[in-house]
């Protein structure tokens, strides 16, 4: 696949889905949300097309836009990141097919992969604040996730999305003049496997370590006795990154389902949430769309 066929286009633009009602806490948000469902798209492809928008965002030329995709196996280390975040060599990603990349999204270490959803959102806050923001969009994945049975939660003093101690949705933002970049990745059916080469998201916070203890304390040996097979070969150590100890491990809607969500679906009802919560009009556009406006600014 090249990187220009990554895009698979989400042909039904002008389709508009009007906000629904909800209980809760009142919103004031009005106006519409575009959403462009664009298919596998390779990270620094996703991140161009995320600084145009936000100008053309800055400038009014479009309305609040959502990019929802997915990425081929990338690492991202956020503006947090710390080298150690990182569990294995660089030899040893580059035999996964994993690329890393330096991110300038808030946040550590994140993994992106096929059977994620990621969302982008470039949003202007206007009277919005940014932690209202974060807490809104936990809110559309809790739902979501809800949805589908999971019981996913907040945890205190940590940003995300969780089931019983385990990511299931990671969320890290750029706030520049008010206007937003990047956004979620919810686990739908990622290889989990890929995830045992990071410390997701940075060390975890007390109210994750208490919700992991018991795996951390069975594994605790384990981790002794492997030590020297995690200082040998690069091989060795992709070989035994399964068998490493979850702090905060990720899970995903299919681990705890058993079976995993049409992604489509899982889009559908990501959609629905944001117009549920953000109080707004989803309307549906395609990369065409979205380029006929960009090259259509002064």
């Amino acid at each position: 696949m090249t990187g220009t066929d990554r895009f698979m286009l989400d042909e039904r633009p002008g389709v508009v889905r009007p906000a629904r009602a909800s209980t809760g806490a009142a919103r004031t948000d009005t106006g519409s949300l575009w959403v462009a469902a664009l298919g596998c798209v390779d990270y620094a492809q996703a991140l161009a097309l995320q600084r145009r928008l936000w100008q053309a965002r800055r400038e009014d030329a479009i309305p609040d836009t959502l990019l929802l995709l997915s990425h081929p196996p990338t690492i991202t280390l956020g503006r947090r990141a710390d080298p150690a975040h990182l569990l294995a060599e660089p030899a040893v990603l580059r035999a996964a097919g994993i690329e890393v990349v330096k991110s300038e999204r808030g946040g550590a270490a994140t993994y992106h992969g096929p059977g994620q959803l990621v969302g982008y959102c470039i949003v202007k806050l206007a009277e919005r604040g940014p932690r209202d923001f974060v807490h809104r969009l936990e809110e559309v994945l809790i739902r979501v996730a809800r949805a589908y049975g999971v019981p996913a939660e907040r945890l205190p003093g940590d940003t995300g999305v969780w089931v019983k101690g385990r990511k299931l949705a990671a969320l890290g933002l750029t706030l520049q003049r008010r206007v937003t970049r990047h956004g979620f990745a919810l686990n739908v059916a990622p290889n989990l496997a890929h995830f045992q080469y990071i410390v997701p998201c940075g060390p975890p916070p007390a109210a994750k370590r208490a919700a992991c203890a018991s795996e951390r304390t069975a594994s605790a040996a384990e981790w002794a006795s492997s030590a020297s097979q995690r200082a040998s070969s690069a091989s060795q150590r992709a070989s035994s990154a399964a068998e490493r100890p979850a702090f905060g491990a990720a899970t995903s809607l299919a681990r705890e389902r058993g079976d995993a969500p049409g992604e489509a679906a899982v889009r559908e009802a990501v959609c629905n949430e944001m117009a549920a919560v953000f109080g707004m009009a989803v309307a549906h556009v395609s990369y065409a769309d979205l380029s006929r406006r960009l090259k259509s600014e002064p």
